[in-house]
């Protein structure tokens, strides 16, 4: 088994890889960004939270409070949508333990339910409802029917009264097993039960040990597997552990780094990384990010896009990654790096000085969204270590000069 039943998404074979709150380990958890760039990598899932505003708007977001993920304080319920829309949902997050935060100020906010379900009308989503009071179950199940969506989603809760309630306005959606359900099935096959009561979840969630107890043994997959269920674990991020699940028989991964587990199973899509170069006379914007314990430099980072050209994708990345709005120049030279990735450097002028929105690019260097600096073309080809050092004089070609 390695999809749900009956679901539009269960013909692909292979386990399912959902990206966790969309891949929190490689961008802001619960945000437009991260979902779009996990499905650009080749996601099977995205996997999410929802809570309610003071409003009733549902929204995108784990903690029951804004703390830990922006700039803002207090619980999420005691939010209007306006004053969560206000705060910057890329706020704390960073991948080098604190020393720079490259989502801060780049506009990235608490996405609403309803803003996920038009960006991704095909996608299969798993939810999880967080909120518990006010209960949020019938206005969930408004929503899913409203959008078309009770065919594209798998929805649980940690509270057995908030499944039950929305078991008993949804039949026809695809759930999670409730606590009690995850019990009767390890004590089943503990016991080697050949049958079960029949249950109704399509799934059950858990991760493998919790506090002292282990929970996800070839036992309890057996069982599961025995009732016609699935079994996704969840928060999986080391590749060993991966592996050892997977030999297990498990359905499903949910991590926080879904390049990871695609990779190990050969599925991570093949991806044409943008890099730009702006030179200014005979100097060279290098913009650096620290991504992967590496120092990445130039990279507007990301993939193309479904339909869009190597220079339309630069212009969005550099847009989303930076602010910064530049022109492109006509020149353009391709690197290939690897059967698994293509380099594509964009060769440009700058005429006048470079903005942010307004402020002078100085204003930018100043604060820790991203080191900003104009370096001589001479170092360039000891600064530029992504993905590795540029030959200079093909750039100097490509430049003309």
């Amino acid at each position: 088994m390695n999809r749900l039943p009956a679901q539009p998404f269960a013909n692909n074979e292979g386990p399912i890889v959902f990206g966790h709150r969309g891949g929190g380990g490689r961008w802001p958890e619960n945000t437009m960004l991260g979902f779009r760039r996990a499905l650009l990598l080749g996601v099977d899932a995205l996997e999410m939270d929802i809570h309610s505003t003071a409003d009733g708007e549902l929204v995108v977001i784990h903690d029951d409070v804004v703390d830990r993920v922006t700039n803002g304080r207090g619980a999420v319920h005691a939010h209007t949508l306006a004053e969560l829309k206000a705060l910057d949902a890329g706020y704390w997050w960073s991948d080098d333990g604190g020393q720079t935060y490259p989502y801060r100020g780049r506009g990235l906010t608490i996405p609403t339910l309803a803003e996920v379900f038009e960006a991704f009308p095909d996608v299969w989503i798993n939810i999880d409802v967080k909120q518990v009071d006010p209960p949020i179950v019938a206005p969930f199940a408004e929503m899913l029917r409203a959008y078309g969506m009770v065919d594209r989603v798998c929805v649980g809760s940690f509270t057995t009264p908030t499944m039950t309630a929305f078991r008993a306005l949804c039949p026809e959606v695809a759930t999670v097993g409730t606590v009690p359900e995850v019990l009767q099935t390890k004590a089943a096959g503990e016991a080697r039960l050949s049958r079960l009561a029949p249950g109704l979840p399509m799934a059950l969630q858990l991760p493998e040990v919790y506090g002292r107890f282990r929970l996800l043994t070839p036992a309890f997959v057996r069982a599961a597997h025995r009732r016609g269920i699935a079994v996704h674990v969840w928060t999986v991020n080391d590749i060993p552990v991966m592996r050892r699940l997977l030999d297990m028989g498990v359905d499903g991964l949910m991590t926080d780094y879904p390049d990871l587990l695609l990779r190990l199973l050969g599925r991570l899509r093949v991806r044409h990384r943008v890099t730009l170069i702006i030179v200014r006379g005979d100097e060279v914007l290098m913009i650096r990010r620290l991504r992967d314990g590496r120092s990445y430099t130039i990279t507007p980072g990301g993939g193309v896009e479904p339909g869009e050209t190597v220079p339309e994708a630069a212009l969005r990345e550099v847009d989303e990654e930076t602010g910064l709005r530049v022109t492109l120049g006509p020149r353009l030279w391709h690197r290939q790096i690897d059967d698994q990735e293509e380099t594509a450097f964009l060769i440009t002028d700058f005429d006048g000085t470079p903005t942010l929105g307004g402020p002078e690019l100085a204003s930018q260097s100043e604060n820790n969204v991203h080191k900003l600096e104009w370096v001589p073309l001479a170092q360039a080809n000891a600064e530029l270590i992504y993905p590795g050092p540029i030959d200079m004089e093909a750039v100097w070609a490509a430049l003309g000069r």
